[in-house]
């Protein structure tokens, strides 16, 4: 692992790329090299052979994330640390909600509320509010505006706040009915998991 990062950090050394990051790693990888990283930040004023480039930092971890894995741990890590969180296949399974009693429906109630016209929408705002950025991709047209508008709707809500800068991880936005309606999803993960609402390959990854 070490000898791995230890080549993108000479890449960037040299300029070739701007910044590194990371995909389905979890708490237990980014903390170990985290501290790999870190005990060779404090070498770095030393004279060092090209084998022994110091460490780049961790830019950005790219993680399955949707409403019913909230990776809360991950992300609060990542916030600590500065690291950028990228969610992938948020919306993927959110048809497997509509199996669950009411619970589709809840989301796209709040989604009225927040100015939003579906669930998706919501879940893609959701992710926003916390300092994630979700990584959509569709070749639909349609789907493209529908994505950019949640990104809109999402800065319209910052403006409003005036609060200026708002502190990444801290900015959920009408807070406990989006919060609360997250919230029922997640308590139901055993059970999307069980209909098939999860991503194998993050959960390999994880365990």
């Amino acid at each position: 692992g070490s000898r791995f990062w230890q080549h993108f950090s000479r890449l960037q050394q040299d300029g070739l790329v701007k910044h590194v990051g990371l995909s389905n790693c979890y708490i237990q990888h980014l903390e170990v090299l985290h501290t790999l990283i870190t005990s060779s930040v404090a070498t770095a004023g030393k004279e060092v052979s090209p084998s022994e480039v110091p460490l780049a930092p961790i830019y950005a971890v790219q993680n399955y994330m949707d409403a019913a894995h909230h990776e809360a741990d991950l992300l609060n890590f990542c916030i600590q640390h500065h690291i950028h969180c990228l969610a992938y296949r948020s919306l993927a399974f959110m048809s497997v909600y509509g199996l669950l009693d009411g619970v589709l429906e809840d989301i796209q109630e709040v989604a009225k509320t927040q100015g939003l016209d579906s669930g998706h929408q919501l879940v893609l705002y959701w992710l926003l509010s916390r300092g994630v950025c979700p990584v959509v991709s569709s070749v639909d047209r349609a789907h493209m505006m529908t994505n950019y508008a949640v990104c809109s709707r999402y800065q319209q809500h910052l403006q409003t706040t005036q609060q200026g800068e708002v502190e990444r991880g801290a900015n959920t936005p009408a807070g406990s009915s989006l919060d609360e309606v997250m919230r029922k999803v997640a308590a139901q993960s055993e059970m999307i998991d069980m209909m098939g609402g999860s991503d194998e390959y993050s959960l390999a990854f994880k365990a």
